[in-house]
């Protein structure tokens, strides 16, 4: 049983007692007036609502539903603090019907902006309100994160989740059998670092707990577009990893795709070991299949007879998957591992690579050609967020060496290099100022206008940042220059004025 933790109900109690706590007097059996006190005014919600005709009072409601006692001269918090923890969740959904079903307005509260900010933070819990109009809400926690063809995936806590078998294959011996067997053959490949590790077993129910993770690699691609080499390499080879492993421990996956290499922060880790498809599914795929989980990516022999995978099908995978994180998403012959897919998707099973470790040989020798690019792209991203190292303060220095510093600056439209150039020593500053100011103007490019914008910005964050008055002269002549070109600077020169 699930239930809202004591901290975010507490919350949740204290946000309702300030909004509905107001005044009150008490009014005695003749009618008379006496002491006045601060309570809640939910009853005259409820006086108000579809339901009151159905019971005597508010209190009658309550615990006629729900078993809860109340008081209107007691704060909810006061009241319900210290219910028993499955319980918390019916005390909000208690006041909440009342207030859902309630045709009472009062001009100081805004009852659907009040409704919509509870559903949002129970939302955020996991809990999820069905409302049903003028039949009231049920609140129940969405614990629900994924499901496949067999199996569905609920949260557990932050850090594990637990797979189950879906009803309808509970009484199929084959299936609950394929389903311990793929536990079974992922705890023993538990002390490999790229493999999703599993806990414990329930045969009672046909689940096992696993670490959660936090995204399939299809999802990973389709919001990271413009991923460096660097990262799909790490990606790339993470796959690798595991397969190596698998593989050295006499197991075969059978169904390697996108939907079942997942995320953990930054790692990508190989789950679904073991189930593979029998021909019914096998045929489904075809006709029915998903970018994510696609027989694009089964080697095709698999589409006759799945007990014909093997670790060469497994290679098969590793090609297509390979050839899918290169060209996000579209394929192609066109990257640097080209060759590495093609060997890897041979038709025929003898010219594929005999093992993963071949693979990983290979994605070496033709990184050695590409480690300078892989190297300048890191170099890139930390000065285009203005990170200043030795690293870069060494390529910095390059650029203005050979006289390339403004023509880098236009290339990857350095917006925050100005943030390591203040951090470099005086002589390498003046330097900097000095290249800046001979070779801009050239380096903007014909029609290149917008780029007397690019250094306009730039001459200004050093001038105004700049200590030495003799470097901030010409961060000034630069700055000048510009804005008799550009409205923009101009108006940023006018400031300085």
């Amino acid at each position: 049983m699930f239930a809202i933790n004591e901290i975010e109900f507490k919350k949740l109690l204290e946000y309702l007692d300030k909004i509905f706590t107001e005044e009150k007097v008490e009014i005695d059996s003749n009618g008379m007036m006496g002491l006045h006190y601060y309570g809640l005014i939910f009853e005259d919600y409820f006086s108000d609502s579809v339901i009151s005709t159905q019971y005597l009072d508010m209190n009658d409601y309550l615990y006629t539903e729900y078993e809860l006692e109340y008081h209107d001269n007691k704060s909810l918090l006061e009241q319900y603090e210290n219910i028993v923890e499955d319980k918390r969740c019916k005390v909000i959904e208690a006041f909440y019907n009342i207030l859902y079903l309630s045709h009472y307005s009062c001009q100081q509260i805004n009852v659907p902006s009040v409704l919509n900010r509870i559903k949002n933070f129970l939302s955020r819990l996991n809990f999820e309100i069905i409302e049903q109009e003028h039949i009231g809400v049920n609140i129940h926690q969405n614990n629900k994160v994924g499901e496949g063809y067999y199996c569905e995936v609920f949260k557990v806590n932050n850090g594990i989740v637990k797979k189950q078998l879906k009803k309808e294959h509970l009484t199929n011996e084959n299936i609950c059998k394929r389903f311990k067997y793929e536990y079974e053959m992922m705890n023993k490949l538990k002390n490999c670092s790229k493999i999703v590790k599993v806990f414990d077993y329930n045969d009672t129910e046909n689940s096992y707990t696993m670490e959660k993770c936090d995204e399939d690699l299809y999802d990973y691609l389709k919001s990271h577009v413009d991923l460096e080499l660097s990262k799909k390499v790490k990606i790339i080879n993470d796959i690798l990893e595991a397969m190596k492993y698998a593989h050295e421990h006499n197991v075969i996956h059978r169904d390697l795709h996108l939907g079942n290499i997942m995320r953990q922060n930054d790692d990508f880790l190989i789950g679904d070991f073991g189930l593979g498809k029998d021909k019914e599914v096998i045929k489904s795929l075809i006709t029915s299949a998903t970018p994510k989980n696609n027989h694009w990516f089964l080697d095709p022999i698999g589409l006759q007879d799945f007990r014909l995978l093997d670790e060469y099908s497994d290679i098969f995978s590793i090609g297509k998957i390979i050839d899918f994180i290169m060209c996000n998403g579209f394929v192609s012959t066109n990257h640097i591992f080209s060759l590495i897919v093609l060997k890897c998707t041979s038709r025929d099973k003898k010219d594929r690579y005999r093992n993963i470790s071949e693979i990983q040989e290979d994605i070496k020798k033709y990184l050695t050609g590409e480690e300078k690019i892989i190297k300048q792209e890191e170099i890139n991203r930390k000065i285009g967020n203005g990170t200043f190292d030795l690293e870069v303060q060494e390529y910095l220095i390059k650029l203005v060496d050979t006289n390339k510093l403004c023509n880098y600056i236009v290339n990857q439209k350095c917006q925050n290099i100005y943030k390591i150039i203040l951090k470099l020593d005086i002589e390498q500053r003046i330097k900097i100022a000095k290249e800046i100011l001979d070779n801009y103007a050239s380096a903007t490019g014909y029609n290149g206008w917008s780029n007397y914008s690019l250094f306009g910005r730039l001459a200004y964050n050093l001038y105004i940042n700049e200590k030495d008055n003799n470097i901030k002269l010409i961060y000034d002549q630069i700055l000048k220059d510009c804005a008799e070109i550009r409205f923009d600077i101009k108006d940023l020169y006018d400031q300085l004025v």
